[in-house]
């Protein structure tokens, strides 16, 4: 079977075809005879479809979602429910954009410390730590203040001891590249269990940095 290309987003396609639509059919006409039966052709599969796989001789074409929900930003967005789903039950759980486990979003009882610390995406151990609740988790963890600073970008300086008794250091601060919309995202960073300053801690996050650059670069931020 020969592939003929990549797929097409049928209804996601729309912004395109309405960008050559609209002036033709509302302002004047812009589009040959021939142009405006391609153009309506795309037209009538965003209508009717989401993405389509063509074959030669066959074509693979979903249905829309029954169901899209996002947050004031357009993001995929739901904190108690599938942010996307299918007629087929096929679902897509997201919170701000951030697409997660469906357990996180159904089931947000069952997060516990060690699902957090497992969690490699920073992004997901991110929405799972503020769901799970961040003065929850230092309890739990028997977690200790060592150090914080005034500039929430240096943040705070946790530590604790795990079960296998070995001496965990974490940084809780704000992200220093704020977000498109200028809000800045908190994150917990681990360092390596040998700080007493939280601004070294967190200097020891950027490798290539030195302590001069790192400092005139969140005096900058701040």
């Amino acid at each position: 079977m020969k592939y003929h290309g990549a797929y097409f987003w049928g209804s996601l396609d729309s912004y395109w075809i309405a960008y050559y639509l609209f002036p033709h059919l509302f302002l004047r006409k812009m589009h040959t005879d021939k142009q405006m039966d391609l153009l309506n052709s795309w037209a009538m599969l965003a209508k009717n479809c989401f993405w389509w796989y063509p074959f030669e001789n066959i074509c693979f074409v979903s249905d829309r979602p029954t169901r899209i929900s996002m947050d004031s930003k357009w993001r995929m967005h739901d904190e108690y429910a599938p942010a996307v789903e299918f007629s087929d039950g096929w679902k897509i759980y997201a919170i701000n954009g951030v697409m997660v486990p469906e357990w996180v979003v159904e089931h947000p009882e069952d997060i516990t410390v060690k699902s957090i610390d497992d969690e490699k995406n920073a992004e997901v151990r991110r929405i799972m730590m503020k769901r799970f609740g961040f003065a929850k988790y230092c309890q739990k963890r028997g977690a200790k203040l060592i150090d914080k600073n005034s500039n929430n970008i240096f943040g705070e300086l946790w530590e604790y001891v795990d079960i296998d008794n070995v001496k965990i250091q974490f940084v809780h601060c704000i992200n220093g590249t704020p977000e498109i919309d200028g809000t800045n995202k908190w994150y917990d960073l681990r360092v390596r269990p040998r700080f007493s300053n939280v601004v070294e801690a967190i200097a020891s996050t950027y490798p290539d940095v030195t302590m001069e650059e790192f400092l005139l670069m969140s005096e900058y931020r701040s």
